[in-house]
């Protein structure tokens, strides 16, 4: 993301899902480097429960060449999962709940939010 691109650096990066949902993470590393001033991110949300939860990883940061301070933006603890969790047991006759303890994760969108991004959601 160094150079722009024939539009120049006046553009808007369109997030699609979480899937994509560290684009404005990266945008803003890149700005803090001098980069893509002008650039806008958006992030459009088709799955708002799923939010790219991850268990943390020490070596987040690393692995996603993000600055730490951009990875503690999206490090909370909750849970894994979102809602009720079943397990078939016995032959599907019956299901039970499993456990769905909070634990430390890293939440895609919250690192979003944390950097004014506008967020559009579609009901």
């Amino acid at each position: 993301m160094s150079e722009g691109s024939a539009y120049g650096q006046d553009v808007t990066f369109v997030a699609n899902d979480w899937h994509a949902a560290l684009l404005p993470m990266y945008l803003q590393q890149e700005r803090a480097a001098g980069q893509w001033s002008k650039a806008r991110s958006c992030m459009l949300l088709h799955n708002l429960a799923f939010q790219g939860r991850f268990p943390y990883d020490e070596k987040a940061a690393e692995r996603l060449n993000l600055s730490p301070s951009l990875i503690s933006s999206m490090k909370l603890t909750q849970p894994l999962k979102v809602g009720r969790q079943k397990k078939a047991s016995k032959g599907l006759k019956t299901n039970e709940e499993v456990s769905n303890p909070a634990m430390p994760c890293l939440n895609f969108l919250l690192g979003v939010c944390t950097y004014r991004v506008c967020v559009c959601s579609r009901v």
